[in-house]
């Protein structure tokens, strides 16, 4: 996946996941632990 495709399905993730959050609830920790071991995290710092 180019980097362009993996911020343009995580871009589509966080949206997905925004309504979500405007009802109060957080980004699944199954989420979370897969965007951080397949290292979305570290390209965004």
């Amino acid at each position: 996946m180019t980097i362009l495709a993996t911020a343009k399905a995580l871009q589509s993730l966080l949206h997905d996941n925004a309504v979500e959050i405007e009802r109060g609830r957080q980004l699944p920790k199954a989420l979370v632990q897969r965007l951080a071991e397949e290292g979305f995290f570290r390209l965004c710092i």
